[in-house]
């Protein structure tokens, strides 16, 4: 289970396809803000959380980085795996998301094949 969290709603159709084309497809949340996602975590249902939490590095309310910071400091997603992704690729975006947790940060592709393999490859973290 994935949870994705971008601004940009063509961004999120763009990898939610590329999640589906892939076998098995996993099921995708979505959130369209860092407070959306915060507010969906805080009260999600159950014992299981999202194995993936894809943040979007740029968006109007807190940053990629930001959410990452708050959910830091909540012992109950410190074993899922979150990644971020952003039209930039300024080593100092990535090494913030890096110290509040991220695991991963992408740059966003530009073409669908690469959003494609970028959907394989999230899958296998």
């Amino acid at each position: 289970m994935i949870l994705l969290v971008d601004d940009d709603p063509d961004d999120i159709e763009l990898l939610d396809e590329a999640f589906a084309s892939c076998a098995p497809a996993p099921e995708i949340h979505t959130a369209h803000s860092g407070k959306q996602a915060l507010d969906i975590l805080m009260n999600w249902p159950g014992a299981r959380l999202p194995d993936l939490i894809i943040l979007d590095y740029n968006m109007p309310d807190m940053t990629g980085a930001e959410v990452l910071g708050v959910l830091k400091h909540n012992r109950r997603f410190s074993d899922t795996v979150k990644v971020v992704w952003s039209t930039s690729d300024a080593t100092h975006y990535e090494q913030n998301c890096k110290e509040n947790g991220a695991t991963h940060f992408f740059k966003k592709p530009d073409r669908i094949e690469a959003i494609q393999s970028l959907a394989a490859t999230l899958l296998t973290l």
